[in-house]
């Protein structure tokens, strides 16, 4: 197994790895209503559980905001997310992304109020997120963010780690474009805020080489 490499950008617009983001993350698992298709080289989990996660960064290497639809994958023994939706607001944020650990990342718009953001692209709205924080306060620990990605044919594994004060919450999907899965219930389980948090994301490693698609087919059916 070897680091992921490709050519650099003539005139590269974003940095490299590893990168080092701190700020306020906020995540939920919910359900979708049918079954998912994994993407080539890895195999689910759990099914049509996913996790909902919401990041905003304001130390470290970039500054931006995430949204972060995921399900959890494995290949063989090692496991990690699979990284179905993204959106930032930040271009250097987005070809990083895409360059560095082949994930599918878009552009998109953050609204953010006090416990609560809208998120759109130039489609139009694709989630109002709510939330407010429990009682119960887990401590400062260490979160494994492990995550899977695809470039040049390759799937790359990250081995991504964050270390926050973790705090439970009530994460509320109060609007959902009908471009994402549809969820069994706007209520996500399991939500958490991690804030302060700190992620180190280091660069990706190559785990195989896909095969090609034949003609007709894609590299991942559903959404």
């Amino acid at each position: 197994m070897r680091e992921a490499s490709a050519p650099t950008p003539p005139d590269q617009a974003y940095p490299d790895a590893p990168w080092i983001l701190g700020g306020r993350i906020v995540l939920g698992q919910v359900t979708a209503r049918h079954p998912l298709t994994p993407m080539s080289g890895v195999r689910h989990l759990l099914d049509r559980r996913m996790l909902l996660f919401l990041g905003r960064y304001r130390q470290g290497t970039l500054d931006y905001s995430e949204l972060v639809l995921a399900a959890y994958a494995h290949r063989g023994l090692r496991p990690g997310l699979e990284i179905r939706h993204i959106w930032v607001d930040n271009e250097p944020a987005l070809l990083g992304g895409v360059h560095l650990w082949g994930l599918p990342k878009k552009l998109a718009t953050f609204d953010w109020g006090h416990h609560h953001v809208r998120v759109s692209d130039d489609n139009g709205p694709l989630t109002t997120l709510t939330w407010s924080p429990g009682k119960t306060g887990l401590g400062r620990l260490p979160v494994p963010l492990w995550f899977f990605g695809t470039r040049d044919g390759a799937l790359l594994h990250t081995t991504a780690k964050a270390r926050c004060r973790l705090t439970s919450a009530r994460l509320t999907v109060d609007e959902w474009t009908d471009r994402l899965p549809a969820l069994t219930s706007p209520r996500a389980r399991l939500g958490a805020i991690c804030d302060p948090s700190r992620a180190i994301v280091p660069p990706a490693r190559v785990l195989a080489h896909l095969p090609v698609p034949s003609a007709g087919t894609h590299h991942r059916q559903g959404v």
